[in-house]
C-alpha cells in the first residue's frame, strides 16, 4: 500500500496542474505528442493514453497498468487576403493560441482498460486586422470544441482489441462584423453574436494485430449537431436607429460537425524502426448552411443564412518512428488534409484550402515510470480564389502555420 501511495501521489499533482492546460487556445491536430510526430498517424499504433482519441481498442493493448499523458501546445497561424481587382491585400492578426489535451488509462484486469481523455478536435480562431475589405461580412470568428470521453478497451482475442468512447462535447463560438452604418462622429456599427452548445457522440475503434510485424486499426468517430438556443446578441448603432437594431435580442443557430472513418497500419520493419499509415473519410457534406435566427427582426435587421455547401474529403497521413536507443526516439511524417470548402460559397470566416504539413519529433524515457515527448508541425495551405456568389464577394486566400507540442507520460 505504501508502495502504490508513492507512485500514485506525483500523478494526483500532475492532475492538479494540468487543469490549467485544458483552458483556452485552439489547436488543429495538436491532440497527441506522439501521433504528431509521426504525421498524426495513431489509428494501428499504441502510444500510450493518448491512443484514447485515436483509436480507443489500442488502450488495452499498452504494457502499463496505469498510464497518463498531459500536453500543452502552442500554435501560430496566419492568413491572407487579395483582391486581384483592386490590389487590395490584408491579413489575419498574428497571435500564437495556447492550449492542452490529459489522457489517462488503468487496467483493473490484463484483458479491460478503463480510460478518460480531455482534449479540443475542432477550433476556429479567424481575426483580420481592422479595417479590412470584408469587415461586413466577417470581422473575426472562433469556434471551440472541447471534448471530455470516458473510454473502455476490451481485449478480445489474442489479435482482436475493441474500444468505445463516450464523447461529451462543448462548443463556444463567437461572431462578430460591421454594420455599414455610420454615426455623425464617424464611429462604425457593429453585430456581436456569442453561442455555447452541447452534445454527446461517440468513438469506436477496432485494432486487429495481424502479425508481429503488421498492425491494422479502424475507427468510427460520430459527428455531432450543436444546437444553439437563446444565444447573446449585441448591436452598436446610431441612436436614431436603435429600434431598428434591437439590443435586446437572442438568436438561435446550428453548427454540425461531420462523421469521420478512419483506417489506418503500422509495419515494424525491426523492433526500432515502424511506419505508420491512415487514411480519413469526413463527411462534412452535412455543412449546408449555416442560419442565424434572430428573436427579434426589423425592416433592417433580418434574419441571415450563410450558404456552405461543403464537400466530404479525405485525409493522408504517413509517418515514421525510429528507436536509436533504450530511452531516446526520433519520430517525423507528412499529412495531405483536402479541403470541404465550396470556393463558390466561400466566406472568410474559415481560410480552408487543401493543407500539406509536416511533422517531427523526439521522445526520451527517463525511468520506468517517467517520459517526455515533443512534436512541431509546419502547415502550407494551398491558395484558392473563393467567392460568396450572393454577394460577388471574391478573393485570394492562403494560410500557413507552425505549432509545437510538449507532453509528459507517468506509468506504472
Amino acid at each position: 500500500m505504501k508502495k502504490f501511495f508513492s507512485q500514485i501521489f506525483p500523478v494526483v499533482l500532475l492532475l492538479s496542474s494540468s487543469t490549467l492546460l485544458f483552458a483556452g487556445g485552439f489547436e488543429p491536430s495538436l491532440t497527441g505528442a506522439r501521433q504528431l510526430g509521426m504525421g498524426n498517424t495513431g489509428t494501428a499504433l499504441i502510444q500510450g493514453a493518448s491512443s484514447l482519441l485515436y483509436n480507443p481498442a489500442a488502450l488495452v493493448l499498452n504494457d502499463n497498468r496505469f498510464n497518463i499523458h498531459v500536453a500543452t501546445n502552442a500554435l501560430w497561424e496566419s492568413s491572407v487576403y487579395y483582391d486581384a481587382t483592386s490590389g487590395i491585400t490584408a491579413r489575419t492578426i498574428d497571435k500564437i493560441n495556447y492550449s492542452g489535451s490529459g489522457y489517462m488509462f488503468f487496467k483493473p484486469v490484463r484483458s479491460v482498460a478503463i480510460g478518460f481523455g480531455v482534449y479540443k478536435p475542432y477550433g476556429i480562431n479567424t481575426n483580420w486586422e481592422e479595417p479590412w475589405k470584408g469587415r461586413f461580412v466577417v470581422q473575426n470568428y472562433n469556434f471551440q470544441v472541447t471534448n471530455y470521453q470516458p473510454t473502455v478497451s476490451v481485449k478480445v482475442s489474442k489479435r482482436l482489441s475493441f474500444g468505445a468512447g463516450l464523447v461529451f462535447s462543448v462548443m463556444k463560438m463567437t461572431f462578430n462584423k460591421d454594420i455599414p452604418l455610420n454615426s455623425v462622429s464617424g464611429k462604425v456599427s457593429a453585430l456581436s453574436l456569442l453561442g455555447k452548445s452541447n452534445g454527446t457522440t461517440g468513438n469506436l475503434g477496432l485494432f486487429y494485430q495481424a502479425s508481429d510485424r503488421l498492425r491494422l486499426g479502424l475507427t468510427y468517430k460520430a459527428g455531432l449537431r450543436y444546437k444553439i438556443t437563446g444565444a447573446q446578441v449585441t448591436t452598436s448603432v446610431p441612436g436614431d436607429l436603435a429600434d431598428s437594431y434591437p439590443s435586446a435580442n437572442k438568436f438561435n443557430s446550428s453548427i454540425p460537425l461531420p462523421d469521420v472513418f478512419t483506417v489506418g497500419a503500422s509495419y515494424y520493419f525491426t523492433k526500432r524502426f515502424v511506419v505508420s499509415a491512415d487514411i480519413s473519410f469526413n463527411q462534412w457534406s452535412v455543412y449546408k448552411e449555416q442560419y442565424i435566427d434572430f428573436d427579434k427582426n426589423t425592416d433592417l435587421f433580418k434574419d441571415i443564412t450563410f450558404v456552405r455547401k461543403w464537400e466530404n474529403t479525405r485525409s493522408y497521413r504517413f509517418g515514421i518512428q525510429y528507436l536509436k536507443s533504450c530511452c531516446l526516439s526520433f519520430r517525423a511524417g507528412i499529412s495531405y488534409d483536402e479541403s470541404p470548402v465550396n470556393l463558390n460559397n466561400f466566406l472568410p470566416d474559415i481560410i480552408e484550402g487543401g493543407q500539406v504539413s509536416f511533422t517531427g519529433g523526439l521522445g526520451y524515457d527517463f525511468n520506468d515510470h517517467w517520459s517526455i515527448d515533443g512534436a512541431a508541425i509546419v502547415s502550407d495551405g494551398t491558395q484558392v480564389e473563393g467567392n460568396y456568389h450572393s454577394i460577388d464577394y471574391r478573393g485570394f486566400y492562403k494560410t500557413r502555420s507552425f505549432g509545437g507540442v510538449f507532453g509528459l507520460t507517468y506509468v506504472f
